[in-house]
């Protein structure tokens, strides 16, 4: 079962089945694409960079795969908007780094998310045990973040760090919508 998912974030296939032979950051082998210069909250973007105005005309982030890689112990989840393309990195298990990773990922397609990761953790008892990821605004009060408190997001997935990007990525929903209907 996907959640449902307002204006400006789309989810897009489950990890590995993107199909696009390296497009998304893999290669080719649908793994993660390692790139050892790489810290483990790096960020990559490739084609052209969006800029703050990208999300404007409906244009939607959408989740092209995320991984978690036991041995290192880092996640990497990778977005798109449009033609471009970010990935994102963060050392963590795959529940918080899985949320990293995804706010590395849409600070590599520039676009500023004024929030930052509190906690992600399964929702135990509940079926299907989804992923809540909960956000805090970086600058209490401003203007962007309109005065929110927290935003939340619940998601499934096929694993335990898709399922926290997509929970990332609908929290985030309310502010990707305003920002893709600013004038």
């Amino acid at each position: 079962m996907q959640p449902d998912v307002a204006p400006g974030v789309q989810p897009g296939v489950a990890a590995g089945t993107s199909g696009t032979n390296g497009a998304n950051g893999t290669n080719g082998d649908h793994a993660p694409h390692q790139d050892e210069t790489s810290g483990p909250h790096a960020i990559s973007a490739t084609a052209p960079r969006v800029g703050p105005g990208a999300l404007r005309g409906g244009a939607r982030v959408s989740l092209l795969g995320a991984h978690f890689d036991a041995a290192r112990g880092t996640s990497e989840v990778s977005l798109a908007l449009g033609p471009a393309r970010g990935t994102g990195r963060a050392s963590a298990g795959p529940l918080a780094g899985g949320a990293q990773a995804t706010l590395h990922a849409l600070e590599a397609l520039a676009i500023d998310v004024p929030f930052y990761l509190v906690s992600a953790e399964r929702a135990h008892g509940v079926p299907g045990e989804p992923v809540v990821v909960v956000l805090a605004p970086k600058r209490p009060g401003d203007a962007e973040t309109r005065g929110a408190v927290e935003r939340l997001g619940v998601a499934t997935g096929d694993s335990d760090v898709v399922a926290a990007s997509r929970a990332t990525l609908g929290a985030l929903n309310r502010h990707l919508a305003r920002t893709a209907a600013a004038p």
